[in-house]
């Protein structure tokens, strides 16, 4: 209890006091936060927070008030410290709207957290980098939950800051580097982020250490992939693609042909992403291990060609995907397989040919004792067969598919509809 106490009398001195007149300025200039990282922070907006607390005048209650400005003693680092942990948990029981002994304002509100928060961790700054980044990694995702712009702006300034004093092929520096690379990302600063992991694996590159140069790779691709920028990350797992093939063994080089040719495929460069799966295609078809992997490589190629209007190519590896996953029962690629081989032969027009597909795919979906294909299968046939002029077979294939929808209780209106407007017709 006496903790709780003291952490709202902390709170009530602050806000009694004329202290933080620079920060408060700084807070009432952030105002209502819009979302989007592309705002630019006013001049004085960032100077207020990057400057040091001890500068403040007045200074923060929370600081001692001796006649001569000076860096704090250990004890008032302690104390301080202490005190800012209760200032940080009154900020997160308000934002939970959890009750707090606070009254609010003359407006009925309460402080905003975000002022707290940020108040918090400029202070924090006092206690030592090693005290301020995980203030500030906790605060982020706060920021970022509550799509706090300016403030999320304000803490990649302060990082931008700290990270000028840090040096990648300084040993010491390497964690540091790598922590701020993890609270840039929570932040949503990207390319702040890639900077460093592409410093870390340069200079691990420099000093010939082939596995952090790996490692470094590794995490940059992966951020870029989870960020949606494909096409850095296929460039990155390029490098990577060269790295493993002077490496025993495929498999980094398969895992890295997946990843690249998904970052291609994700940004609609589907030549170069054939390029990359032709590979792997090759790698697969060499051990008899990897056959099960080759049907549903061989359907993403032909999704590709399709993509790029190649249907010649896009049929030819549909039917050797169907063929392959039906040999290993492979049940959903086969079927998967026939629905895009029967789009490619309606844009050609064929038919006979896409009667002749959905026939195989009701057998591959018996096979499956997939009731719910089987039932869509016999609706693409209807429809097929209305369109080719043939009620009878039509009304057939209705009739099938709706056999399957009562025993699923699914589609029964449907089917029960098309069957008597055909029934009608006759």
């Amino acid at each position: 209890m006496a903790l709780r106490y003291r952490r709202f009398r902390v709170f009530f001195r602050w806000l009694g006091s004329g202290a933080l007149a620079i920060f408060l300025a700084t807070s009432s200039a952030l105002g209502t936060a819009a979302p989007g990282w592309a705002q630019l922070l006013p001049p004085e907006v960032r100077d207020a927070f990057l400057s040091s607390p001890l500068d403040d005048e007045p200074l923060d209650p929370l600081l001692p008030q001796p006649p001569i400005r000076r860096p704090l003693s250990p004890l008032e680092q302690y104390q301080l410290e202490q005190e800012l942990d209760e200032l940080a948990l009154l900020a997160e029981a308000i934002a939970l709207g959890e009750a707090v002994p606070i009254e609010p304002g003359p407006d009925g509100e309460l402080p905003d957290p975000n002022d707290i928060w940020m108040r918090e961790v400029r202070l924090r700054r006092l206690l030592g980098v090693e005290r301020e980044l995980p203030a500030i990694r906790r605060v982020a995702q706060w920021m970022r939950d509550r799509t706090a712009t300016q403030e999320l702006q304000l803490l990649a300034a302060r990082l931008r800051e700290i990270q000028q004093d840090l040096d990648p092929s300084v040993t010491a520096d390497r964690d540091r580097l790598l922590e701020l690379a993890e609270i840039y990302a929570i932040l949503g600063e990207v390319d702040d982020a890639a900077v460093i992991h592409q410093a870390l694996a340069n200079q691990a590159l420099a000093v010939g250490n082939e596995e952090e140069f790996q490692t470094q790779l590794e995490t940059l691709a992966n951020l870029q992939t989870a960020w949606f920028y494909f096409d850095d990350a296929a460039a990155t797992y390029g490098e990577l693609l060269e790295l493993a093939q002077r490496q025993p063994g495929r498999e980094n080089e398969m895992r890295y042909l997946r990843a690249q040719s998904y970052n291609l495929e994700q940004a609609q460069e589907f030549t170069a992403a054939i390029s990359a799966q032709a590979r792997l295609l090759d790698i697969y078809t060499q051990a008899d291990v990897f056959w099960p992997l080759v049907p549903p490589l061989q359907h993403d190629i032909a999704a590709n060609y399709l993509a790029l209007g190649n249907l010649t190519e896009a049929s030819r590896y549909f039917r050797s995907a169907y063929t392959n996953a039906l040999s290993q029962q492979q049940f959903s690629v086969a079927a998967d397989a026939l629905r895009s081989l029967a789009e490619v032969y309606a844009a050609l027009e064929r038919w006979d040919d896409i009667r002749y597909l959905y026939e195989q795919l009701i057998l591959v979906e018996r096979q499956a004792n997939n009731a719910f294909g089987l039932m869509a299968a016999f609706d693409a046939l209807g429809q097929l067969y209305e369109q080719l002029g043939d009620p009878a077979a039509a009304l057939a294939a209705y009739q099938e598919a709706l056999v399957m929808a009562r025993t699923l209780d699914h589609r029964e209106d449907y089917f029960e509809a098309q069957i008597a407007r055909l029934v009608g017709q006759g």
